[in-house]
Formats: C-alpha cells, sequence, structure tokens
C-alpha cells in the first residue's frame, strides 16, 4: 500500500524547517550542516514509506532552496552559487531523500490485532455451515 504525506503536515513541517534555518543562519557552517543533517536523516527515516518519495524529494529541495538562500546573504564577498553549494552539500554529506521502509515488512503494531478486534472475533457467534443447510 502506498502512503504518503499529508499536504497540511508537509507544509508545517518545511513552515518548520524554514523558521529553524532563518533563526540558526549566524551559526558556522560546521554545526549548520551537522544539524541540517541529522534533522533531514531523522525525517527520511519518518517519511521514508513507499509511495512518499515525492514528498520527501519536495522537502529536500526546499529545505535546500532555504539554507541557500540564507547561507549567500551571510557574506558581503563572494557570491554562493548553486554549484559551490552542491559540492558544499556532498562535503557535509547531507542525505539526499530515500526510501526506508522495506517491501513486505508490517510495523509491530500491525502484526497484533486490537482489543476491539479481538473482542470482536469473540462476541461474533459461531455459525456453522449446517446451521444454514437445516433451514433450508
Amino acid at each position: 500500500m502506498k502512503r504518503r504525506t499529508a499536504t497540511k503536515k508537509w507544509r508545517a513541517r518545511v513552515q518548520r524547517m524554514a523558521e529553524w534555518i532563518k533563526t540558526h543562519r549566524h551559526w558556522k557552517l560546521r554545526r549548520i550542516m551537522k544539524t541540517l543533517r541529522a534533522k533531514l536523516r531523522g525525517t527520511w527515516n519518518y517519511d521514508g514509506l513507499i509511495g512518499n518519495y515525492r514528498r520527501m524529494k519536495l522537502f529536500y529541495d526546499e529545505t535546500c532552496r532555504r539554507v541557500y538562500k540564507w547561507l549567500r546573504r551571510r557574506s558581503q564577498r563572494q557570491r554562493l552559487n548553486w554549484p559551490a553549494f552542491n559540492r558544499m552539500l556532498v562535503r557535509f554529506q547531507v542525505p539526499r531523500p530515500r526510501i526506508v521502509e522495506k517491501p513486505q515488512e508490517r510495523m509491530p503494531c500491525q502484526l497484533e490485532l486490537s482489543f476491539c478486534q479481538r473482542l470482536m472475533s469473540f462476541l461474533k457467534p459461531k455459525v456453522s455451515p449446517l446451521a444454514y443447510a437445516r433451514a433450508s
């Protein structure tokens, strides 16, 4: 079954990331990239479901645009360009989006029946096929 992040939650996550970047743009570059790497790794682990790659890629692209925007404004000397920024992402090993869910893998909570499901199967009367045969 394919799943994707809800639009409302995705937009909220993009907004939170943009706020974080804006408030921490004064940090040293190494510290920014280390924290960004951890944030993205956690996002990929949480959202890395089959069918959700497009949303993850959009989140990654938007995050890169925001980081690029605020890093360009830090210096009055040489401007940062996209090729240099992409080399920086490789240098600091910022993870690209990836699917971490494996096909045919179920969550532990999906393997067990809930209390309500067990109760319904217990309360459901057991009707044998012979009961229908005798009525006709």
